[in-house]
């Protein structure tokens, strides 16, 4: 792996920021849900994630809720089996896993010009999260780190 994820150059992310294990949390999330194979995963999803607006600020629990969507899309879309969802809610920031069965993938080199209609979830995930990883160990775990605006 290079220094860092190429991006369209406004911000290019530092391997610490790119990781290939997942950082769970020692704690049981604060909440968890398995969603089907279905379209409507991304709104249930956001519906579970609903328990942390009085949490987190405004900004945060929309950027959480973006972020969490689209990876929920992906493993919809490519995962091929039940995805889980969980979140954490941590001292300094907020932590979402999203776990499907499907193979993975490795970290896409992000094109500049990129225009199509499709592919900007993960992009999206790069340059709006603090951190972000893929993990694979028979299954393949998302992830990303988002941090809370202080009090």
């Amino acid at each position: 792996m290079t220094d860092a994820v190429p991006t369209d150059g406004h911000r290019a992310l530092p391997v610490s920021h790119v990781d290939v294990a997942t950082p769970r949390p020692d704690t049981r999330p604060l909440l968890s849900a398995k969603l089907p194979v279905e379209p409507d995963a991304g709104a249930r999803a956001r519906k579970v994630l609903a328990k942390m607006a009085r949490l987190v600020d405004h900004d945060t629990f929309d950027d959480l809720q973006l972020l969490t969507t689209e990876l929920v899309t992906n493993a919809v879309r490519h995962g091929g089996g039940p995805v889980q969802v969980e979140a954490w809610l941590l001292m300094d920031s907020v932590f979402v896993e999203v776990t499907d069965p499907g193979p993975g993938f490795d970290i896409p080199d992000f094109e500049p010009r990129h225009s199509g209609p499709h592919g900007w979830g993960l992009r999206l995930v790069s340059d709006m999260s603090d951190r972000w990883g893929v993990a694979r160990d028979g299954a393949t775990h998302v992830w990303f780190e988002l941090a809370r605006a202080a009090a």
